[in-house]
């Protein structure tokens, strides 16, 4: 590193003119960026069970739809029926609305003679049935009661179906969503508010969140960084350097990745932030480092070069080791995930690169500083000693208790991580007093729930499904899976057969023959039935079974939708097949995805990780025992949420992945100057004290910058984002104290000995 600092000082100019010139580039390229986050893409990417959902959308329908909700008193009253039909008719005219259902849709058969009619409730009302009357039987109705109508209230529903669309940017879901809220709200067809629930609903409100809270954020983030710095050095160049440098960073990041991917999703807007805490930790290593060797009497010119030797090896392993660290995201099988793992790796070496190559120009082109001891200087600098020199003491005078307390500690935290269990509901990210959180509790309180799974049910031949015992079989299939917990509600085509033939013949059950459903078919489109396509196809060899489940976390959603096809196996046997499907069943078997490669991306990311520790302290014991406080942060981080929380979200993951690759940092430094002094004494004692006052320091400063670097993410109302701010720095803590205790504690075992 130092001949690259003696290289980067000789072209000076020429290499600040290109800094500037990739800079501009960069921004040219950001502006060419466009913020679409598609669901499908993001999450399930070109997954063969999504790509089947995307064709059964086409045939069936899709999934996608809104859901509205309200107190209507007036229902089935002359104008409010006008007010809104005129309404739906105003929201099926937009161009992203396929239709829209209420109440005044349901269609009712009735039997005149032979002849059978279908009419919807507005018609059966019009031709002078009661409005108490209908409205009763349409509560008890197995496709409207808790769907179009509450059971026990005048409540009802609207459902609108959006046109199928699967690259559908999420950003543009609040727009969306407002076209369908705002005219049902100026309509005055009931009590306000208008509730609003939904997969597309929810996941607007969190893109919504996300962005706004970003957007506060990433400036607290600066602003808090450059005090932090301040108070540390208390003068304003060493924060204005490392915010320029890390901004640099930044653009260069955001200006690549846009290069690869113009479509900039939700996860992306995190990146910023991070980037930028991880610039500041580099620079604040160099400073640190250039400040410190001009307190000994060096020249401006030999202090640029030593800080090099100092910490710049260092900080070359600590990029290397995060950016493994981050590039195991990428084992993620998930479109948006592997993005992420490489623009954060790529976030990472552009840190590292322009600190190592602006730092020191800057450097050579500033007055040289005070010392840094002088004025409000040494008062924070005499803190950190004091602490330094507590733990040091402690950690050297008590090594076996030191390490006794962090196995007791280590084997506390792996008991928690045992009983971990991840889940991941979206509503529980949000606050309780968030709307669309209110509403889901309102749908849930009042109606069937508003998320669902579809059991797609396929006969081997054309008109399997219309054999007598087969759908005999899918009614009883359905009572199966109206048993299992967490399932609210359950309807199909059996549900249609078994009105008609109430109404035909005046008892419950099913036809005897097929040549019956088959007529029963018949008689209901010559009736006026519609919508039948939605629920079976022209061959009636496939179906579709809609099942209406309570708020759970999307894995249960899919453990459920596994239960669904297990039942259905046991049932139907070899005469029909059945696949569970849905965005709720999709998403929560992309958790188990999430989980199997975090897992293998953590695992690699150890292995690798080792490796490099082991290169870089040219030692293969001392690599190995590294290892264990850089598994501190991850197992105190899994200890704390298995202990403390019930299920643990899918997010938590991402935070072990970055927790790893940042706090392995510290160790780095610490190790490799322990190396240096260890060379030149030994006294083992001497080395550690040395070691103490040179890179004990910059690791204090640089953790108090990361940590207070995070700090600022806990202002968010989006859960995962305040992981950023609360499980973050809580393991970048423990890793300090992983560092500053119980490496030296080994090393004065002799167990790390070079």
């Amino acid at each position: 590193m130092t001949r690259y600092f003696q290289w980067v000082l000789g072209h000076r100019l020429a290499v600040t003119a290109v800094v500037a010139l990739l800079t501009l580039l960069s921004m040219a390229s950001i502006t060419r960026a466009i913020v679409a986050t598609s669901i499908g893409g993001m999450f399930l990417g070109e997954s063969p069970d999504y790509l089947l959902y995307l064709e059964r959308s086409d045939l069936f329908g899709s999934d996608e739809v809104v859901i509205a909700g309200w107190d209507a008193p007036e229902v089935f009253q002359p104008e409010w029926n006008e007010r809104l039909r005129s309404t739906l008719a105003e929201i099926e005219a937009l161009d992203y609305v396929l239709s829209a259902t209420s109440v005044l849709d349901v269609q009712r058969m009735s039997k005149d003679g032979v002849t059978l009619t279908v009419a919807t409730a507005e018609g059966v009302l019009a031709d002078g049935a009661a409005r108490d009357a209908l409205l009763a039987q349409l509560r008890d109705d197995p496709l409207a009661g808790g769907l179009l109508i509450a059971k026990g209230s005048d409540r009802v529903a609207v459902i609108v179906e959006l046109t199928h669309d699967p690259d559908r940017s999420a950003e543009t879901g609040p727009r969306l969503i407002e076209g369908i809220a705002r005219p049902l709200r100026d309509a005055g067809l009931g009590t306000a508010p208008v509730h609003i629930a939904g997969h597309l609903a929810l996941m607007s409100e969190i893109l919504d969140e996300s962005y706004r809270n970003i957007l506060i954020i990433f400036p607290l983030c600066n602003i808090v960084l450059l005090l932090i710095v301040w108070l540390m050095f208390h003068r304003l160049w060493p924060a204005a350097m490392a915010l320029g440098v890390s901004s640099l960073a930044v653009i260069w990041t955001l200006g690549v990745a846009v290069q690869m991917d113009r479509h900039v999703n939700i996860l992306m807007s995190a990146i910023p932030a991070v980037v930028l805490i991880v610039g500041f930790s580099d620079a604040v290593h160099l400073i640190s480092a250039y400040m410190l060797e001009l307190t000994r009497g060096k020249t401006k010119n030999e202090a640029i070069l030593e800080s090099a030797r100092d910490v710049g090896r260092a900080c070359l392993w600590t990029s290397l080791t995060t950016l493994v660290g981050f590039l195991s995201l990428t084992l993620i099988p998930t479109p948006i995930f592997r993005q992420m793992g490489v623009v954060l790796g790529l976030g990472v070496f552009f840190a590292l690169v322009l600190a190592m190559t602006m730092c020191p120009i800057l450097f050579s082109w500033l007055r040289e500083p005070k010392p840094l001891r002088e004025g409000a200087t040494s008062r924070v600098q005499a803190v950190i000693d004091r602490a330094l020199d507590g733990m040091r003491e402690l950690a050297m005078g008590r090594p076996r208790t030191i390490v006794a307390i962090f196995l007791a500690l280590t084997a506390l935290a792996v008991a928690g991580a045992l009983q971990v269990r991840v889940e991941t509901d979206m509503t529980e990210r949000l606050e309780e007093d968030n709307p669309t959180v209110v509403a889901n509790r309102w749908f849930g309180e009042h109606f069937a729930a508003t998320r669902s799974i579809d059991l797609y049910i396929e006969a081997p031949e054309a008109g399997g499904l219309l054999e007598a015992d087969v759908m005999r079989d899918i009614a009883a299939l359905q009572d199966d899976l109206r048993a299992l917990p967490g399932v609210d509600a359950v309807f199909s085509i059996a549900d249609l057969f078994g009105e008609l033939h109430r109404v035909q013949t005046g008892h419950d059950g099913l036809p005897d023959t097929r040549a019956g459903f088959a007529q029963y078919l018949l008689l209901f489109e010559m009736g006026g039935g519609e919508d039948l396509d939605r629920m079976i196809d022209f061959d009636r060899r496939a179906m579709r079974m809609t099942m209406r489940l309570e708020d759970l976390g999307y894995r249960s959603n899919n453990d459920l939708g596994l239960a669904a096809e297990r039942l259905a196996a046991e049932r139907l046997g070899d005469r029909a097949e059945a696949d569970a499907s849905g965005i709720a069943y999709l998403v929560g078997g992309w958790l188990d995805e999430i989980m199997s490669g975090q897992r293998n991306g953590l695992t690699l990311s150890f292995i690798v990780i080792g490796l490099m520790m082991m290169v870089a302290l040219r030692s293969a014991p001392a690599g190995l025992l590294s290892m264990l406080p850089n598994t501190l942060p991850l197992l105190a981080l899994a200890g704390y949420v298995g202990w403390a929380w019930d299920t643990v979200d899918s997010d938590t993951l991402i935070i072990g992945i970055i927790a790893i690759g940042i706090g392995v940092d510290d160790t780095i430094h610490f190790l490799v100057r322990f190396r240096v002094e260890s060379e030149k004494t030994d006294d083992v004692d001497l080395a550690i004290r040395n070691t103490f006052h040179f890179a004990g320091r910059a690791i204090v400063m640089t953790t108090v910058i990361l940590v207070a670097g995070f700090l600022p993410w806990l202002a968010s109302n989006y859960f995962s984002t305040q992981l950023f701010g609360s499980l973050l720095p809580a393991s970048l803590i423990v890793a300090l104290l992983g560092d500053l205790l119980l490496v030296p504690a080994m090393a004065a075992l002799g167990w790390i000995k070079f």
